[in-house]
């Protein structure tokens, strides 16, 4: 019989009260996406009634049925994006039909007793009961109104409010009111460490111990920082500003709606559960324009005072288990190039004699200096003084690259220059990866050696699987302009060589450019590196540079190609760049936008937007199912089979996980830490003489929550230089795996050659030192 994943595994997704461990935290996040959270919140408040969410359970507490009732509307409006009056409407009748339901059910009972020929007294008796209304009906009666709703959750729920400010307007010809929305970092703080997980993944520190870099913590800026070395349970924050359109960005009032944004999120969260967007918290929200006429300084004030009295007195937090207090300093601003000049203090235009805000290049040598230079490095000290300089004489400005001291430097323990990591995402995807391909590609339309048109037919054609249907390329206008997104570049950049390089004779020096520059992303986007790993992206930069500098000569060598010499440095700084992609901050535009849409009145849209936000994160924050990653199996597809109905080799696999038991369940994909699971998908299984071992998924099961996976060993594997990719052939070796057991968790599609072996390429670099 075939069940659906929520029914089986509804015991297992009631989320209880996480209790901090002393062991290291390894947990990723799943979406709180069905009913069960917020039935599982009511159950929590009332523990000896489990099912008391059910309507009509008269021994149901006010407290509980009004905090159903409170998540409930809050669920629908913010999750669901249901406008506040409908919200009110379906309150109402909700209401009504409670009672009709009570009146009906008291005239049959009363029907009924009349026939038994029941007592007077028994008949009064049940009356009475009947007729007092639940205290559900009194929750809906209660909170009929959005406004009552609202005061119940900033009342009872975590609810952090913004606080708007009045901007001073630094243009004395403009006498215009500027504001913004500031929701206070502290009291933030205060509110997101009363949940468990959160405050547990403070005190359990995921530094790696096997002196591997896969975060902040593994960096040799945290091992000196004055607060974090000393103090491993101070709060990292993580500053991110971007600006955005949140109406049509063609409309004739994109201008005015453009909106800068500050968001910020806790490094001492473990990588993986930084990938759900409720795990990056509002800071600031204000105008564009007010940004340009009044300047980071006014704009920062608050957050900046805030950061101070963090790191110089830091905040009490009281919870019912334990009363500590947390320091905490800002670790690092992410920012695509342009922001991180502005915020930093630089010259927007990258048009200066140093354009790179990391090392005092001269802009005529970006084409012919590929090593990273010691000496050559920004220093907190140099950039104070040329600030100084710029502030006596302006025609400094394109000297230097300097317009400004940066507001961030009053923070304590943070300054721009060691403070500006480089984005992975804007330099290489919208960046570097763009110039390579448009002019690889133009060169072999123009020699003859693939058409456009053949191209295009192999990225509508090509068999995508896995994630890569997800990020599928959109089809070429013309071989010298590349317009994908970032997720879509890097698919075409990875998918490009099983696409078009049987066509391109080996050797071929352009070819090796694409097969270089290929190097340098998989090293760049390495979640797990070692020292070694960063020594090794260096020298795969110095080669792409030098080859891409001396096949295209006629090429501009752009800042973001040399601000790839600064990598294997910034690594070893800050632990691998890919945790400081713009990817998932981005992702959070995305709710600001789709909500500034159904917005139907604009009069004050920064705190309709900043209000709007923080009622969804006290969602989040209030309902108890897990607010990150479980190690369990969620979002499984599947059927419960009987063991016996197995093949043989499965049925050997599974015997040592099965006790008494007839029935598995097994799955068609399952998702666990955020990482989707399917058949026919490849894994990396183990590591032999330095290579990556791979086996192909058979199978899925699901045995108390936790996936198990069946895979069959691949043979005869071999790297394929020209094709970026490993070959292999299956073969009949089985085993079953856990996802702890894999070298690294993430699933590969794997796509057939002609010859009919598998070709299957790595999304990233995988770290084999020590394996």
């Amino acid at each position: 019989m075939r069940r659906k994943h929520k029914s089986f595994f509804a015991e297992h997704m009631i989320a209880s009260k996480v209790k901090i461990s002393t062991t290291d935290s390894n947990t990723d996040v799943n979406e709180c996406t069905d009913d069960d959270c917020m039935a599982s919140d009511v159950a929590a408040a009332n523990p000896s009634e489990p099912n008391s969410v059910l309507f009509g359970k008269n021994d149901v507490s006010q407290l509980t049925a009004d905090k159903y009732v409170a998540l409930w509307s809050l669920k629908l409006r913010e999750r669901y994006r249901i406008s506040g009056a409908a919200c009110d409407e379906i309150r109402e009748n909700t209401a009504d039909m409670l009672s009709q339901s009570r009146m009906c059910l008291l005239n049959r009972v009363t029907s009924k007793m009349s026939q038994f020929h029941a007592t007077p007294q028994l008949t009064d008796a049940v009356r009475d009961i009947i007729s007092t209304p639940t205290t559900y009906e009194v929750s809906f009666q209660q909170l009929t109104t959005e406004s009552q709703v609202n005061k119940y959750i900033e009342s009872n729920f975590a609810f952090v409010e913004p606080v708007q400010y009045k901007l001073r307007n630094l243009s004395a010809d403009d006498s215009s009111i500027e504001y913004m929305q500031y929701v206070p970092l502290l009291q933030s703080l205060k509110t997101l460490l009363q949940n468990d997980d959160m405050f547990s993944s403070v005190i359990n520190s995921h530094q790696s111990a096997d002196n591997r870099m896969r975060d902040f913590c593994d960096g040799s800026l945290f091992q000196q920082h004055p607060l974090f070395s000393s103090n491993f349970h101070a709060l990292q924050i993580i500053l991110y500003y971007d600006e955005f359109t949140a109406v049509n960005p063609l409309g004739h009032r994109a201008k005015k709606y453009k909106i800068s944004a500050f968001y910020f999120m806790l490094g001492n969260v473990h990588p993986k559960d930084c990938s759900r967007l409720h795990t990056i918290y509002l800071v600031v929200l204000c105008y564009a324009t007010a940004m340009k006429k009044c300047g980071f300084d006014e704009v920062l004030r608050p957050l900046i005072n805030d950061l101070t009295f963090l790191a110089e007195q830091g905040i009490v937090l009281e919870r019912t288990d334990v009363t500590v207090t947390l320091h905490g300093a800002l670790s690092a601003v992410v920012a695509d190039n342009l922001a991180a000049h502005s915020i930093g203090g630089y010259l927007e235009s990258f048009s200066s004699i140093h354009p790179c805000r990391f090392c005092i290049i001269r802009k005529d040598k970006l084409k012919c200096e590929f090593v990273y230079n010691q000496a050559h490095l920004r220093t907190a000290a140099s950039y104070d003084s040329q600030c100084l300089s710029v502030s006596r004489d302006q025609s400094f400005q394109s000297v230097y690259g300097l317009k400004r001291k940066s507001a961030l430097n009053a923070v304590p323990h943070f300054h721009v220059i060691s403070g500006l990591p480089s984005d992975v995402m804007h330099d290489l995807l919208e960046g570097v990866v763009c110039d390579v391909l448009e002019s690889a590609v133009n060169h072999f339309v123009m020699t003859g050696s693939i058409t456009l048109n053949f191209l295009n037919q192999q990225i509508e054609k090509f068999p995508y699987a896995g994630n890569d249907r997800c990020n599928k390329p959109d089809v070429l206008t013309e071989a010298t302009k590349f317009r994908q997104t970032a997720a879509k570049c890097r698919c075409l950049l990875q998918l490009l060589p099983l696409m078009i390089g049987h066509k391109i004779p080996a050797g071929d020096e352009k070819w090796e450019i694409l097969l270089s520059l290929l190097q340098v992303h998989d090293l760049a986007f390495a979640p797990v590196l070692s020292e070694a790993d960063t020594y090794l992206l260096d020298e795969a930069v110095e080669h792409f540079l030098g080859l891409f500098s001396h096949v295209f000569d006629m090429v501009t060598v752009k800042p973001k190609m040399h601000y790839l010499v600064h990598y294997g440095t910034q690594c070893r700084m800050f632990g691998p760049l890919v945790q400081f992609r713009s990817f998932r901050f981005e992702g959070k535009h995305g709710y600001f936008k789709d909500l500034a849409c159904r917005l139907k009145c604009r009069k004050n849209v920064l705190l309709t937007l900043a209000k709007k936000h923080q009622y969804y994160q006290s969602w989040h924050l209030n309902c108890t199912g897990p607010y990150l990653h479980e190690d369990k199996a969620t979002e499984c597809r599947g059927t419960v089979v009987a063991v016996t109905s197995l093949p043989s080799y499965l049925q050997s696999l599974l015997q040592p996980v099965l006790v008494d038991s007839c029935d598995v369940f097994q799955a068609s994909s399952a998702v666990v830490n955020g990482v989707k699971y399917e058949s026919d998908l490849a894994v990396v299984t183990a590591v032999e003489n330095y290579i990556p071992s791979f086996s192909l998924i058979t199978s899925l099961f699901v045995v108390d929550s936790k996936l198990y996976i069946a895979v069959t060993n691949l043979g005869s594997q071999k790297y394929c230089r020209h094709f970026h990719c490993y070959t292999a052939a299956p073969s009949t070796e089985s085993h079953l795996f856990t996802v702890h057991n894999l070298v690294d968790p993430f699933p590969l599609p794997v796509y057939a050659a002609t010859d009919g072996a598998l070709c299957i390429i790595l999304r990233h670099h995988i770290c084999l030192d020590s394996c």
